[in-house]
């Protein structure tokens, strides 16, 4: 892993939810202050210069009501306009800049793309295979009348699932931590269930990619490492089982809370790893 830019020492984190309450992601704000308690969080110490105690926690967050349209090809979509409209006015109410980080939380049957008009390539679209390539991501978001950028996260529903491409009626669990090879029915237990080990496990792994890399330009693997191209950051590393590439996720102990979720890489270690 090598750096060139800005990393995230300390930050209050936003949890944004779009049509519904935080029941409807399993409550996300439990697995968020054991995670800020834990020693999993200190993992970042290396990569951001402190070692302290407290330097992330929960803020405010929001329940938003907003319009979901049809566009294109989908029947319920958010793109990046409607993801900017939203940043903008919770930036505007909380704050901006490193110190804040918004969880903008997708609901269930809601699909988003990134650009902001079709064609659309890139997507969270479990009823569209041909342009589904991931579970969530993290980015920011300029504004014109707001002096700092707008830090957030994307999270998308993922306890979801799609039929493969081969047509066998076979549900394909893609962002679903409870499944295992061959993906065959959503039964797979989970220590907190299928629903909030899902979410837990892409909140830290944006979280953690947003901490030691919010620009794009600070922590990621060198091309070619891992069996991976450019811009690798340290979740990314650690959510496939190579070369096989399936996701994998390792139940262990946050602040005292057993969750099943993927580990994080430690340039230290040179491993994936669950505790700094």
């Amino acid at each position: 892993m090598s750096t060139t830019g800005q990393t995230i020492p300390q930050a209050q984190v936003h949890n944004i939810y779009i049509n519904c309450t935080a029941a409807c992601w399993g409550n996300p704000a439990v697995f968020e202050t054991n995670l800020f308690s834990s020693d999993f969080i200190h993992i970042v110490d290396q990569y951001v210069g402190s070692e302290a105690n407290g330097r992330y926690s929960l803020g405010v967050s929001l329940q938003i009501t907003y319009p979901v349209k049809s566009q294109s090809s989908f029947p319920n979509l958010l793109n990046d306009t409607d993801i900017d409209a939203i940043l903008h006015a919770a930036a505007l109410k909380l704050g901006s800049g490193y110190n804040h980080v918004f969880n903008v939380f997708v609901p269930k049957g809601v699909d988003y793309c990134g650009g902001y008009s079709p064609p659309y390539t890139s997507c969270f679209s479990p009823d569209n295979n041909s342009t589904w390539t991931f579970c969530a991501l993290h980015g920011y978001s300029a504004f014109a009348d707001i002096p700092n950028a707008v830090y957030g996260t994307l999270e998308p529903y993922q306890d979801v699932f799609s039929t493969p491409y081969n047509g066998v009626p076979t549900p394909f669990y893609a962002c679903d931590v409870g499944q295992r090879f061959p993906y065959s029915s959503d039964t797979t237990p989970t220590p907190n269930g299928v629903l909030v080990d899902s979410a837990a496990n892409f909140v830290s792994h944006e979280l953690f990619e947003t901490i030691t890399d919010p620009d794009g330009s600070e922590w990621q693997a060198q091309d070619g490492y891992f069996l991976y191209t450019s811009g690798v950051e340290i979740g990314d590393v650690c959510e496939f089982n190579s070369p096989r590439h399936f996701l994998v996720f390792t139940p262990f102990y946050i602040s005292g809370h057993l969750y099943e979720i993927q580990p994080e890489y430690s340039n230290k270690y040179h491993a994936c790893v669950t505790v700094q």
